[in-house]
Parts: C-alpha cells; sequence; structure tokens
C-alpha cells in the first residue's frame, strides 16, 4: 500500500500526471512555480482538460473542501472553460466526501470517475502493467512496503543479478591489483570514476570488484549495460548509500555519440557529485571515450572543466608480480591437467607470457578453459598461447569455425537484435525467419533449442527468460566478421522482423542497409516490422530523403497520431528533420500538416520539445505559415501560450549553461580556500550567487533577443516574467558550493606507498611451489 506523506507538492502533480496520462491515453504537462495560474496539470489542447493535484496528506477534510472550493471558482472564472476537469488528493475520501465533493464541481466535474483519490491511485499503482510510474517516481519505494517486490523484478535488476552471479562464479581468480586500489582511492575521494582501456584488460571485473566492495559496506547497487542512464537515474533514492556502473556507457562499437547519452551522463554526474552517499563508475573501451572526446565538444569540456581527467586510469596498468598471479589462479581453479601445467612451467614459459605485449585477462580467461584446453595435444598447448597471444583479434576464428552453419546463424541473429542481453522469445522468432532463407537445414527438428544448449555456457549465456551474449569480445568478432560478409548482412536484413535489427545492421555496413531501408519504405513493407515503428519510419523518410507521394498518406497519419514523437528527445529530432527540411516540408505538403497541428492545438508540444538551437529553425517556418494564412490564425491567448513555452526553454537553457559556469567558477574560486574560515567561506558563497544572478540575467535578455524578432511569434517575451526562482531553486547554487569544498578539500586519503613492477623471484616460486 502506497501513502503519499512523504511528497511535496510538486513530487505529487508529477505523479498524478504521469497517472492520468496513463489512464486516459492523453498527453498532459505540468508547470513550474507561478506559472500555472492556478493550473497543475493540463493538456496541450488549450484547457481541454485541466487536472489538479491536491497534497492535503496532513490537514483534515475540512480545509482540503475549502481549498476544492476556491480553485473551482478559479477554474470556472478563466475565459475558455476546460471540457474535463480531474481532481486528484492523497487521501483517502469516504464515499459521503466524493459526494460532496461532486456537488462542489457543479457540472464542472462531469463524473465521478474524475475524482481520484489515495485508494483509487494505489489500486492504480499496484498493477503489474503500471510499474513504469512507480520505477519513475522513486519517493513511492521509500514509504510503500510491497515495492522491493516490484522493482526487483524489472529488467534492470535482472541484469544486474545475472551480472553479479557471473561475478561470483569468477571470484577465486581474482587479484586485488594496483589498479584497483588506484580505483577505490579515487571513488573514495571523488565519488567518480572514469575506468578506461583496451578491450579485454579487464574493465569489467575491475569495476564489479568495486561494485562488490561498495555492497559490503551496505550500499545499494545499481547497473546497466546498455547505456540507459535515464532508467539509472530514475531509480536513485534520496538519503541513501549507493554505488553505481554503467558498464561500456558508451557502447561497444562507435558510431555517432548520442547527446542525449551526453545530457543524461551530466546530470547523473551532477547528482551523485553533490552526495557523499552516491559512488559512480563509468567504464569504457579507450578509443571509444578518445573518440567522443575528440568529436563532443560539450562533454569534452564538461569532464575538463569537471577536471575528470584526473580520475581517468588505465586497467591496463598491472604489476608484473600481479599478471603472474592472474595466469597461476586461471590455470590452478580452471583445473588445467597437470601435464599441461607442466608444459607452461618448461623453462619458465609463464615467463614469456607474463612479459607478452598483449597480455590481458579476456586472453587468460581463453587460454585457460578447461574443455577448450584439452582439445589440444599437450605438446602444443604452449604453441596456442603464443599463437593467441601474438594475434588476439583472431580470439574466437577458431571456435566460431568449428560451430555448424545453423549455430552461426542463430549466433549472428543475436547480434542483429542487441549488444547486451535479449528477450528469448524474440530470439526464437526471428531465428526461425532467417532459417527460410536456409534449405538445407532440417526444420522438421527443435534447432533453436538444440542451438541453445550448445552454445549456453560457450558464447551465449541463458539468464532467466533472456539471453546475451557472454562476453563482449565475442561481439568484437561478430563486428568485424559480419563487416567483410555482406552476403550475411544482406540475409539478416532480408529476415528482419524488429525495426532495431536494421539499426544494428547500419553500424555493420550502412551502405546496404540504407539501401535496404528505402526499398522497404518505398515497396510499403516497412510497417509489418515491429518496434518503434512511426519514429523509425519517419526519421528514415526524413533522413535519407525519400520521396515517394505514395507515402504521404502514411507520413501525414503518423504525424497526426504522434506516436512517434512520445520520447521527447527522439520527438525533436523528428520535429526538425521534418518541419526543418525545406524539401521534404514543401514534397509531403506538411503545411497541411503544420495547419492541423495549429488547429487541434499539439503545435504545443513541439515548442515544450525543442531546445533553442531547434526553436531557431522551427519559429520562422510557422510565422511564414501563419502571415500565409490570414484567415487561420490561432488566437491572441494561443500566441501567448507559445511565447510562454519558448520563455519555458530559454529558462531551461540558461540553467544548463549555468550549471555548467557554476562548475567552472567553483574549481577557478574555491581551491585555495580556507576551509575552518567560516567567514571567508560565507564570503566566497556570497561572492558567487551574486555572479551566478547577474549572469543568470545577461542570459535571459539574451536568449529573449534572439527568439523575439518576430511580428506574430515571440513578441510578448519582454513581457512575460520569468521564472528567476525556479532557474536558482533548480540550480541550488549553495548546496553544490558546499559540497564542493566539502568533497574536494576535506577529504583526504594518505597515498599507499609505491611497488615495484619487478617480482621475478616471487613469481618463479607461485609457479614452482608444487
Amino acid at each position: 500500500m502506497f501513502n503519499f506523506s512523504n511528497f511535496e507538492a510538486e513530487d505529487f502533480e508529477k505523479l498524478v500526471k504521469d497517472i492520468i496520462e496513463k489512464n486516459l491515453k492523453i498527453s498532459l504537462r505540468t508547470y513550474t512555480k507561478g506559472r500555472d495560474g492556478g493550473i497543475d496539470v493540463r493538456g496541450f489542447e488549450g484547457n481541454d482538460v485541466i487536472v489538479q493535484a491536491k497534497l492535503y496528506t496532513k490537514s483534515n477534510y475540512s480545509s482540503l473542501k475549502a481549498a476544492i472550493k476556491k480553485e473551482i471558482e478559479k477554474i470556472k472564472e478563466l475565459e475558455e472553460k476546460p471540457m474535463r476537469y480531474i481532481l486528484a488528493v492523497a487521501c483517502q475520501l469516504t464515499p459521503k466526501q466524493e459526494e460532496e465533493i461532486y456537488c462542489i464541481g457543479n457540472g464542472l466535474i462531469k463524473s465521478k470517475e474524475d475524482i481520484y483519490d489515495a485508494i483509487r491511485l494505489n489500486d492504480f499503482l499496484e498493477k503489474s502493467e503500471n510499474r513504469e510510474i512507480v520505477e519513475k517516481n522513486n519517493k513511492l519505494w521509500l514509504i510503500a512496503t510491497n515495492i522491493l517486490n516490484i522493482i526487483i523484478n524489472n529488467n534492470m535488476t535482472i541484469d544486474l543479478k545475472a551480472h553479479m552471479e557471473e561475478f561470483n562464479d569468477k571470484k577465486k581468480f581474482l587479484v586485488e591489483t594496483k589498479a584497483y586500489r588506484e580505483s577505490l582511492r579515487i571513488l573514495e575521494r571523488k565519488n567518480i570514476l572514469i575506468l578506461y582501456g583496451e578491450p579485454g584488460v579487464g574493465k569489467t571485473t575491475l569495476s564489479t570488484m568495486l561494485l562488490e566492495y561498495y555492497y559490503n559496506k551496505e550500499y545499494s547497487m545499481r547497473y546497466s549495460s546498455d547505456n540507459d542512464i535515464k532508467d539509472i537515474k530514475n531509480m536513485l533514492l534520496d538519503n541513501t548509500k549507493e554505488i553505481i556502473l554503467l558498464d561500456d556507457f558508451l557502447g561497444q562499437h562507435y558510431m555517432k555519440f548520442d547527446e542525449n547519452i551526453g545530457k543524461r551522463l551530466k546530470y547523473l554526474i551532477l547528482k551523485v557529485s553533490k552526495s557523499s552517499e552516491k559512488k559512480l563508475i563509468l567504464n569504457s573501451r579507450i578509443t571509444i571515450l578518445n573518440e567522443v572526446l575528440n568529436t563532443n565538444q560539450k562533454l569534452r569540456e564538461y569532464i575538463e572543466v569537471k577536471d575528470y581527467n584526473k580520475y581517468l586510469i588505465s586497467s591496463k596498468d598491472i604489476s608484473f608480480l600481479d599478471k603472474g598471479r592472474i595466469l597461476y589462479k586461471y590455470m590452478y581453479f580452471n583445473e588445467i591437467p597437470k601435464e599441461y601445467f607442466n608444459e607452461i612451467k618448461k623453462e619458465k614459459r609463464y615467463l614469456s607470457i607474463i612479459k607478452h605485449k598483449n597480455f590481458n585477462l579476456r586472453i587468460i580467461e581463453y587460454i585457460t578453459k578447461k574443455d577448450r584446453v584439452i582439445k589440444k595435444e599437450c605438446s602444443e598447448y604452449f604453441k596456442f598461447i603464443l599463437k593467441i597471444l601474438n594475434n588476439p583479434e583472431e580470439i574466437w576464428k577458431e571456435e566460431f569455425e568449428m560451430f555448424a552453419t545453423v549455430d552461426r546463424i542463430l549466433i549472428n541473429t543475436l547480434y542483429s537484435l542487441t549488444s547486451t542481453t535479449c528477450d528469448k522469445e524474440n530470439l526464437k522468432k526471428c531465428f526461425e525467419e532467417r532459417l527460410r532463407l536456409e534449405d538445407r537445414e532440417d526444420t522438421t527438428l527443435n534447432l533453436y533449442d538444440k542451438c541453445i544448449k550448445r552454445l549456453d555456457g560457450s558464447v551465449i549465456r541463458m539468464e532467466y527468460e533472456l539471453i546475451r551474449i557472454i562476453n563482449p569480445s565475442v561481439n568484437d568478432y561478430i563486428y568485424n566478421y559480419l563487416k567483410g560478409c555482406d552476403l550475411e548482412v544482406e540475409k539478416i536484413l532480408k529476415c528482419a522482423r524488429f525495426v532495431e535489427q536494421l539499426e544494428n545492421m547500419r553500424k555493420i555496413n550502412d551502405k546496404i542497409t540504407k539501401e535496404f531501408i528505402i526499398k522497404l519504405i518505398l515497396e510499403e513493407k516497412f510497417l509489418s516490422l515491429q518496434g518503434e515503428i512511426d519514429y523509425y519510419y519517419l526519421l528514415y523518410i526524413s533522413e535519407f530523403n525519400i520521396q515517394n507521394e505514395n507515402l504521404t498518406k502514411d507520413i501525414h497519419k503518423r504525424i497526426l497520431r504522434r506516436e512517434g514523437f512520445r520520447d521527447k528527445e527522439k520527438g525533436a529530432k523528428l520535429i526538425i528533420d521534418f518541419f526543418g527540411n525545406e524539401e521534404i516540408f514543401k514534397y509531403y505538403k506538411l503545411n497541411i500538416m503544420l495547419e492541423k497541428i495549429t488547429k487541434d492545438k499539439s503545435i504545443f508540444i513541439f515548442y515544450e520539445y525543442l531546445d533553442i538551437d531547434k526553436l531557431k529553425k522551427i519559429i520562422p517556418l510557422h510565422e511564414i505559415f501563419m502571415k500565409k494564412n490570414r484567415d487561420f490564425m490561432i488566437s491572441k491567448k494561443d500566441i501567448l501560450m507559445i511565447d510562454r513555452l519558448i520563455l519555458w526553454e530559454i529558462e531551461i537553457d540558461v540553467k544548463n549553461k549555468i550549471d555548467y559556469e557554476l562548475d567552472r567558477i567553483l574549481i577557478e574560486e574555491i581551491n585555495n580556500i580556507d576551509e575552518e574560515n567560516n567567514i571567508e567561506i560565507e564570503s566566497k558563497i556570497k561572492s558567487i550567487e551574486k555572479k551566478l544572478s547577474i549572469r543568470i540575467d545577461t542570459l535571459i535578455k539574451e536568449r529573449k533577443k534572439i527568439l523575439k524578432g518576430y511580428t506574430i511569434l515571440g513578441k510578448n517575451l519582454d513581457n512575460l516574467e520569468s521564472d528567476y526562482e525556479g532557474i536558482w531553486d533548480e540550480i541550488q547554487p549553495r548546496e553544490r558550493i558546499l559540497s564542493y569544498i566539502f568533497n574536494n578539500e576535506l577529504k583526504k586519503i594518505n597515498e599507499d606507498e609505491l611497488r615495484s613492477i619487478f617480482y621475478e623471484k616471487e613469481i618463479v616460486e607461485i609457479f614452482e611451489k608444487d
């Protein structure tokens, strides 16, 4: 049973918005403080739907009733009356009280179905299909007795459980290396660690060792291996010790960096950096991290200004002695037969393995797996090891060439669906579709189950109802193999059932995939795929500049139903790709769409979804449209609403800019402060706050000037009052300043003595002790 006693008014409003949206299948929006004119939540189409959320958990019914009467009167005074008024209260209502509130509504509340009390809200939240709302509104977690049972079942938690189970299987092999000790120091002092290195050097293993260290110190664990930073951010709890691991947080193969990941990452880092109870580990391949930093100026500047370069370490930095311990442990605990072990001990061959320039954990795991070792002649074992060390990119080649054709088909199909985990049933559907092209395979047999059983533990791993590639190096091999195998890429595309398969194949061969997608769309077969169809359909048409008049009806239909625009960040891209692309705009007569979405008020979504850079493109287009259609002019009230939305985006942009600048100011002004002098600290804080206040005002004026130079849109900006208080509250400068002082200046941990990397005598003793 949920209750809402821990909520603030704003939290409750957002929760109610999510519930009403899901229950009624409509789009709503909330308002920042002082901007709603008494309206908490409403529809995008003017005042067609108004929702008011009343917390009142600590007041009596009389106070609640008086507040509702007051709000009803304000709504009745609106120039444009709502078609529907919905009331949500955080307390439990008796039937008599519900009837009384319905009567107070005096026709404004159309039905008792539009009154949501605590019982009805709870009934909704406890349904499994509404779990994502519970996960998103994490204040519910602190006060619901059964919430852990709900949260524990989500995919991210399953992913963490599987990851830790795999790690526990490997614990006996682990060595606390210098990299582990250095990483621990950084996390203790800075709360955030960016760990990078070449593939296979042990980033994930090292990260998980750190994860377990903090788990043993009673930290809750959060884990993601699929770049899903948004879900991680939503799961974090206030005033709770948490350790977060983002494994391969930039992906396993570099394409174009997703700006949305950068934004989410920035806010996650800010949240963790402000909390002494949070730790964050991010790991990435060095080539991908360097590529992202070289091509993404905003992220590079942010990391450099935050001084995160001091957090970057190479997990390749393993001492000579630690390498010896690692090799010995893998050979010993994998129960390598004694005769094979003796081959490595001959002439101290283990030293040449340890000293090899390509020594890494992934290779050691590969060459010490017992099932693989005993397939070799004993006398050939050392030659096999050297072959792998000299050519590590070939690590899976021999294994794959030994698989049956049907096994390789399954692995390639899995790769086309995901680089992490995949639902078993989805994989089965795609695999069986792919087999239709293979006349030589006996489809009277259950080939799917046979393949899964053969490959489980070798290159894939079964985890509950999910299947995953067992090791990132398998993905590396498939990636490089498919890059040189156009025929297999074409077969995968031909049998694709999910749009995500097309996206993954674009990473392999953009040219072939692009040609296939264009053909699929022109032949009107694309819409038979599963996944985010509306989004990708519109995205590909605009991105590939596909022009065919037969597509017009479907394009208009999908724009109007707005399914592809539901994700704010993706929706913003589609808006600009279509309505900001002059050629596409003219060819598909999108002026008709602009007219319809302006008329039905869903144009408001455009102005809420777009940041300032995108508004610079869309406002002139909309302005031209309205000038050409003088007989179709939206009301002054709606224009004022659009201007308010423009101002809202200005404020968001200013907040983001100040967020960034505050970090730079802190580094510049606080590094040499005397922490024991409270007067000096207070003086410095006031100085910084004054600078920020002036800067906020300057930035707002600059941005208003950019967007107000039109005769219809933006002309009200100077007359609208900016929400300085809201910007200030969200930035929380005083808290950030104090957090910076105490986390970066007072927490000092003594350095351990540096150890020599040359321990040949000790290594010999390890291997010769038997």
